[in-house]
This record gives C-alpha cells, structure tokens and sequence, in this order.
C-alpha cells in the first residue's frame, strides 16, 4: 500500500491550484484559509504526526470540501490502523468526487480500498434479550448497532 499511498499524496499535492472543486460561490478567503490547513497537514503527514494531520485535514475539509482534504483524511486514518474509517472516507471520496479524479487518482483509490478491505472483518453477534446495549473495547454499542454486522479492524476486541 506504500506505493498507492505515495501516489495519492502527490496526486493531492498537484491538486492545490484546484482545491476549491465544486466550491461555486466559495469565498476567496475561505479557500485560503482551506489551503493553509491543507499545507500545515502535509507537512506533519511528512513528518510522521498523522494524529496532528488528521486535524488540519479536517479543518481543511470543513473550511472548504475537496477531494485533496478527503484524501488526505483517508490516508490518515490509515496511518493511524482506523481501517475502517478509511475505507469509509475513501468510499465519500468516490462518491462526491469521482468524477473529478484523474484515471491515475482513481486507480490508487481502488488499490487502497482493496489492500484496506483486507485488514477488515465483519462480525456478527447475536444478543438477548434484543433491547440489551454492548460494549467493544470499551466503545458503547446500542441494541439497534448490535443487531447489524459490525465492520472491525484485524485485531483483538473484548466484547
């Protein structure tokens, strides 16, 4: 995934001109204020801080929704082991920017998809009485979460 990764965050770095995809009537300053987050989150991606990243990158995606941002969030969380979370932000990222991705963005996309979908499992349990809450590692899980298969990174969980 090492090599997709690096393609993405070039990919994202050649994207700065056009950060502001879909942005219509977005304000000068806004775009500004995206791209500072944007560069300060590059910066301590590069530096190995991916908690710090992940910030920044969200500011910027608040500031201003890009494809360069969701990206970037992606790649963080799977620095950060959070596989789930960055198959779900890659899958966000195909569906409100698909279209605007390059050919070369696309395929690094899918190729992150299908390494992450191999470091994630679903689990399904079957709790009684049905209205009863759980817990996985300490994370609250209502009756109605229960009921649904639970997407988890490999990994060990106390349930």
């Amino acid at each position: 995934m090492r090599g997709s990764a690096a393609r993405i965050v070039l990919a994202v770095l050649a994207m700065w001109g056009s950060i502001a995809i879909g942005a219509g009537d977005v304000q000068a300053e806004d775009r500004e204020v995206a791209r500072r987050h944007l560069r300060s989150g590059v910066t301590l991606y590069n530096e190995g801080n991916y908690e710090a990243a992940l910030v920044e990158f969200e500011a910027s995606f608040a500031e201003l929704a890009s494809a360069a941002a969701l990206q970037n969030i992606a790649l963080c969380q799977t620095k950060l082991y959070r596989y789930v979370e960055a198959i779900d932000t890659f899958d966000r990222l195909r569906k409100s920017f698909g279209t605007s991705l390059s050919e070369q963005e696309s395929e690094s996309v899918q190729e992150a998809l299908r390494n992450l979908s191999q470091l994630v499992g679903t689990l399904t349990l079957r709790v009684e009485p049905r209205s009863a809450w759980g817990t996985i590692d300490g994370r609250r899980l209502s009756p109605e979460e229960l009921a649904q298969p639970l997407r988890l990174s490999s990994g060990q969980y106390r349930i």
